[in-house]
């Protein structure tokens, strides 16, 4: 799509990013009129040439000199969201924990008018120089693209029009390699935590940005204030993308033989394919168990919790659904995603777009429990609780007299006749509260 002219990209700069999710934790960095969250690197004020405010985008035109700008603010933790789209032939780049003082040196998400061209450590999604991406779904010249970047504790993420093209550790041995074969080998502490703020590279292009947002994120092992790393087990996966030895169907010895498949690194459900549900090997009593899943339109599906095969495939369960479409959506709160089903409401549902991969997690630590999605606490509640039991009373597990009680048991990724896909299964064991 070389041929997109400037003319072309007139900038049309409508808010779209905050209109699929909810959740008022998001700090708008750039509300489409003031460059007030922002300065110049190295400078106590916004550039004065360069970058102009038009259309409600943040625009750089082709060689208009200014410099690259900063946050105002510094972030260790957290997630940051932007649109963007660039002129043809453009350059430019998102760089996060940046160190002021050695100039605008950091990490680098890659933004590249690269159509054409393979895949490589300098494509756009890369961490620039260092690592590539995988399969980035960049658009033409001419449209918007949607980035994210993540960074809880030592783990990045970037993705890329709801897709995670990239993930690495900080400080790992396989970061510091690429470091040493890289133009930042020369760098001290390249490749280091630290706390910095979000950078937007002026490198002679023509880029425009829009809906710059971020939020700030616990740091890994301070989930609830109550458990701190000291306490909890290693992470270890559950599935890796291929192996489904941890698995296996319910009541039965072994996987099941078709309904799921193993494919392109997730679990997947197909559609009305007989497999059943599925259970973890092992049970499990105190834990943090962390996915991701994609649903499908009309989907109904979820992950339940503290399963024991005597009882049958009656647990609390951890909903995930097409809230939009689904008729149990309609429902009421206590059937939408993160809910426990039919039992207890999420506080906020900031759920993504259909084609995007959500980001849950359950938290089970003595009788107390959260859901968790996207990033939000969005449901916490004690097993064994009068205001559990009122609850419970009112659904239709009122006359199971287990529900709601801690035991342990087993994780149970439901089938429940619908296409879903689930990837990045993992669990660490805590310690009783």
């Amino acid at each position: 799509m070389a041929w997109a002219a400037s003319a072309f990209l007139a900038c049309e700069c409508a808010p779209v990013l905050g209109q699929n999710r909810a959740g008022s934790d998001w700090k708008i960095l750039f509300d489409g009129k003031t460059t007030a969250g922002w300065r110049g690197i190295g400078k106590t004020n916004f550039p004065e040439k360069g970058w102009v405010v038009e259309d409600g985008c943040l625009k750089h035109p082709k060689a208009g000199g200014g410099g690259d700008v900063i946050t105002v603010d510094s972030y260790a933790n957290f997630e940051f969201e932007w649109e963007w789209r660039l002129g043809a032939g453009a350059n430019s780049g998102v760089k996060y924990l940046v160190v002021e003082k050695r100039g605008p040196i950091a990490h680098e998400y890659q933004m590249l008018d690269d159509a054409g061209k393979a895949v490589n450590k300098n494509s756009t999604g890369s961490l620039y120089d260092l690592l590539p991406p995988v399969n980035p779904p960049v658009k033409p010249v001419g449209e918007w693209n949607r980035s994210r970047i993540r960074v809880q504790g030592k783990q990045v993420e970037h993705w890329l029009n709801g897709v995670k093209v990239l993930e690495y550790e900080l400080e790992s041995g396989a970061l510091n390699a690429a470091v040493a074969k890289s133009k930042f080998k020369s760098v001290a502490g390249f490749g280091a935590k630290v706390m910095g703020p979000i950078l937007l590279q002026d490198h002679g292009g023509e880029a425009w940005f829009r809906n710059l947002r971020i939020r700030t994120l616990p740091a890994i092992g301070t989930v609830t204030g109550a458990v701190q790393s000291s306490e909890a087990g290693a992470w270890r996966s559950l599935f890796d993308g291929q192996d489904t030895s941890s698995w296996r169907g319910f009541k039965k010895p072994g996987f099941p033989t078709k309904g799921w498949v193993a494919e392109d690194g997730c679990l997947h459900v197909l559609p009305k394919g007989g497999g059943g549900d599925v259970i973890t090997v092992e049970p499990f009593d105190n834990f943090e168990f962390s996915w991701e899943w994609k649903a499908s339109y009309d989907c109904n599906s979820g992950v339940k919790y503290l399963i024991r095969e005597e009882r049958g495939a009656v647990g609390p369960e951890y909903q995930m659904l097409d809230d939009a479409h689904n008729a149990e959506g309609k429902n009421g709160p206590q059937r939408a995603t993160a809910s426990l089903y039919d039992v207890l409401g999420p506080t906020s549902v900031p759920l993504r777009p259909l084609a995007e991969f959500n980001e849950s997690r359950i938290l089970v630590q003595g009788n107390h429990v959260e859901h968790w999605l996207n990033g939000q606490k969005v449901l916490a509640y004690e097993l064994g609780s009068p205001d559990l039991k009122a609850a419970v009373a009112n659904s239709k597990f009122n006359n199971t007299s287990f529900f709601g009680i801690k035991t342990q048991g087993r994780i149970l990724l439901q089938d429940h006749g619908h296409e879903v896909w689930f990837r990045n299964l993992k669990i660490r064991p805590l310690s009783e509260k």
